[in-house]
């Protein structure tokens, strides 16, 4: 099998990386462009894998097509590539937020295989956690191995394209929500007497070490804060006022945020 990745920009790295790593496929069987063939050269050399002259060729000669490009370019590349398309039996996996499956469709053919992969920036590290959401022409072999595929950099998580925005919400734009509220902790610490740096990287490894307990003890939130707080003790009175400053309706009213823009934006697109 032979994948070619069009516009190779920061997650589709990470994936390369990912795919490389975790010896899915060898390198010479990984092919990108870019917005020249310099460009390609140079990304192909970075990389260290092979470039196609030009997107045509790329999609000849591989068989897995994954658009790594900004939104705005996904349906011209598509548009301008359709006879291509017609022509191959080739699966595309997109990585663009706000192009839906309809656009791409309309854009190839109604028979073109198509998945949508949205993962969050924990890829750099080869732990995002992605969403996947094929159309009804991928059958479930294919869609095993895009499983696979994207389990090399991560979770994967299939999920019906409706439900896509509340999935960003929660896990693409949650990294930042996370970030800000260790920031907090680190900002009490200091408060208190610790030195910034010092309560960042406490409120990190608590933060860290509470997530891996959840998921090994497969814990619900409810049990692990039933479990830490004692009665009349310290914890239940931080707990205790933390929802008296509504922290989960803030959170909520942060998730339906995103998903508002999510659907602004994709209008946009569209």
């Amino acid at each position: 099998m032979k994948i070619g990745i069009i516009g190779a920009g920061k997650m589709a790295q990470a994936l390369i990386h990912g795919l490389l790593n975790n010896h899915y496929i060898t390198a010479d069987c990984i092919y990108v462009t870019g917005s020249s063939i310099s460009s390609s050269k140079k990304k192909a050399e970075l990389l260290g894998v092979r470039y196609a002259p030009s997107n045509a060729e790329l999609i000849e000669t591989c068989d897995w097509i994954i658009l790594g490009v900004k939104p705005h370019a996904i349906i011209p590349i598509l548009s301008e590539n359709r006879d291509l398309f017609v022509k191959n039996q080739k699966i595309i996996l997109s990585l663009a937020a706000g192009i839906s499956l309809a656009s791409m469709e309309d854009a190839t053919h109604k028979q073109q295989k198509i998945v949508r992969l949205m993962p969050n920036m924990a890829i750099e590290i080869g732990q995002s956690t992605t969403a996947l959401v094929p159309n009804k022409q991928v059958n479930q072999s294919e869609l095993d191995d895009v499983t696979a595929l994207v389990e090399t950099v991560g979770q994967a998580y299939l999920i019906d394209e409706p439900m896509l925005p509340a999935f960003t919400g929660i896990a693409g734009c949650s990294p930042a929500f996370i970030a800000l509220f260790i920031e907090g902790l680190a900002r009490a610490g200091v408060k208190n007497g610790i030195a910034y740096q010092e309560a960042v990287n406490i409120a990190i490894s608590a933060t860290k070490s509470t997530a891996m307990l959840m998921s090994e003890k497969q814990l619900a939130p409810n049990t692990l804060i039933q479990d830490v707080c004692s009665p009349g003790g310290t914890t239940i009175e931080g707990v205790t006022t933390l929802e008296d400053e509504r922290f989960i309706p803030a959170i909520v009213k942060a998730v339906d945020a995103t998903i508002s823009k999510d659907y602004f934006l994709s209008k946009k697109e569209t």
